[in-house]
C-alpha cells in the first residue's frame, strides 16, 4: 500500500502540493506564508484508494513562533504532564479558580472540557511574552452540537489573580470577546453569530495591542474595544466551560499558537 497526501490552503479546495507516499508523514518545501490543512489516505494494493483524513495544521509558516501546542503524542490532563511542541511549556490552571484542576483533558490531538464544571483557564508556564503586545490563536471545532459548550484562547494572564483577557467559541450561539478581571466577566465589543457544524473549523484569535483588544474569526476582525484594565504582559493560554465533553464530543481546540 501506499498514501497520497495532499496539501492546501486554508478553506480553498485546491490542492497546493501533493506526493505519493509510502508513510503518513511527507515534508513540503516553498509553502508561502498561510495556515494549511493537510489531508491523506491510502491507496491499496489494488489500486483502491481509501476515503480522505483530514488533519490542521497551524504552523503559519513565515509567523516568528513563541508557543505551539498541536496536542499530538499525549492523552490526559492538560495540566498532567503535557509539554507545547513549541516553547516546550506545561500548563497549570489559572489561579483563583474553584473548578476542580482535573477540568480539562487532552486527546486525539484535541484539548477539551471533561466535566461539566462551569469554567477552567490554563497558562503556559514557560512562555513569557517580550510585551504586552501579541497575539494568540488557535483552530476551533465542534465534534457535536451541545447546548453550553465553550472553547477559547487567552491572554494577559495573571500569574496571582484569575484576570485575563480571552475569546471564546460557545457552541450553538457564536463567537465572542471578554476581559476577566478578579472573577468578573466583561464583554468587549459585540457577539459574531457564527454558528460552527459539526468537524467544522475556525481559526480564533485574540490580539492585545497596548489598549485595543480585538477578536479575529478566520483573519477578520470581529470584536474589538479599548480597554486598559489588564496592562502587564502575563501569559498566554485557552479557556474551556460548561460542558461535559470528550475526545469526540463538544467543542474542541485543534492547536494553540502565540506568536
Amino acid at each position: 500500500s501506499s498514501y497520497e497526501i495532499d496539501i492546501f490552503i486554508r478553506n480553498d479546495l485546491t490542492a497546493t502540493s501533493s506526493s505519493t507516499s509510502s508513510t503518513t508523514s511527507k515534508s513540503f518545501t516553498s509553502l508561502s506564508a498561510g495556515d494549511y490543512n493537510a489531508r491523506v489516505r491510502a491507496v491499496y494494493g489494488d489500486g483502491t484508494k481509501g476515503p480522505w483524513g483530514w488533519n490542521v495544521i497551524s504552523r503559519l509558516i513565515g509567523s516568528t513562533l513563541v508557543l505551539q501546542s498541536d496536542f499530538e503524542n499525549y492523552t490526559g490532563l492538560i495540566n498532567a504532564g503535557y509539554t507545547s511542541e513549541v516553547g516546550a511549556s506545561t500548563f497549570i490552571q489559572q489561579p483563583s479558580q474553584t473548578n476542580p484542576s482535573a477540568h480539562s483533558s487532552v486527546a486525539n490531538g484535541r484539548f477539551f472540557s471533561n466535566s461539566s464544571a462551569s469554567r477552567s483557564a490554563y497558562q503556559a508556564t514557560a512562555i513569557t511574552p517580550g510585551s504586552a503586545n501579541y497575539t494568540v490563536g488557535g483552530f476551533v471545532s465542534c465534534r457535536s452540537l451541545t447546548t453550553t459548550g465553550q472553547i477559547g484562547v487567552c491572554g494577559r494572564m495573571a500569574s496571582g489573580a484569575d484576570t485575563y483577557y480571552f475569546a471564546r467559541y460557545t457552541d450553538n450561539a457564536g463567537f465572542s470577546l471578554f476581559k476577566r478581571v478578579a472573577t468578573t466577566n466583561t464583554q468587549i465589543g459585540v457577539s459574531y453569530s457564527r454558528i460552527l457544524q459539526v468537524d467544522e473549523i475556525a481559526k480564533l484569535e485574540l490580539v492585545m495591542n497596548g489598549t485595543t483588544i480585538t477578536m479575529l474569526v478566520d483573519g477578520v476582525s470581529r470584536a474589538t474595544g479599548t480597554d486598559s484594565a489588564i496592562a502587564s504582559a502575563g501569559k498566554p493560554g485557552m479557556y474551556t466551560a460548561g460542558v461535559d465533553a470528550s475526545a469526540t464530543a463538544g467543542c474542541h481546540l485543534d492547536s494553540l499558537y502565540m506568536i
